[in-house]
């Protein structure tokens, strides 16, 4: 983050294992070092340019509120409005998406992949909130946070087992 120039637009994607202890929510490295919420967000902060912005996408169980952000939106009856929680605003501007909250777990299913040079299409797991969040994207004329919630809330997980969360570093 340090080199990234100004009105650079960073995009941090974790789809893993994740989870909460007396320390607080981390996600899971590679060689089992726990990488703590509070750690992950100085470090994606740590930038000279308040032109910067962060987008953070966790398709894992246990990610919501993880890099304790201040504004919440939640999805109320087809309402979406931003409620203000416990986290802090920080230097620059960050959205957190994740694919579970607190004590959630996230989950994957099979879906339909449309496979390259004429193959058959073949089914294949991906996380509910990475396969969700790529089709707003690709489907969405005007995409919004929003729209992103409303979207997020109907198609991500339709059993209700699995409510992802976006988060906001900056009132909205």
């Amino acid at each position: 983050m340090k080199d990234v120039g100004p009105f650079s637009n960073v995009l941090f994607y974790f789809g893993g294992h994740a989870g909460e202890d007396a320390n607080g929510q981390f996600i899971l490295a590679a060689n089992g070092d726990h990488i703590l919420g509070s750690e992950l967000r100085a470090c994606l902060s740590t930038t000279k340019h308040k032109s910067v912005s962060v987008t953070a996408v966790f398709d894992a169980c246990h990610s919501g509120e993880s890099l304790g952000l201040p504004y919440n939106y939640e999805s109320l009856s087809g309402i979406i409005k931003a409620g203000k929680c416990e986290g802090q605003a920080g230097s620059i501007p960050v959205v957190q998406i994740a694919a579970a909250r607190r004590g959630q777990h996230a989950y994957s299913n099979q879906y339909m992949v449309k496979s390259p040079n004429g193959n058959p299409d073949r089914l294949a797991y991906h996380g509910q909130l990475t396969w969700s969040f790529v089709n707003y994207l690709k489907n969405a004329e005007h995409p919004s946070i929003k729209g992103l919630v409303a979207h997020l809330d109907k198609y991500c997980d339709p059993t209700g087992l699995q409510t992802p969360l976006v988060s906001v570093s900056h009132k909205p």
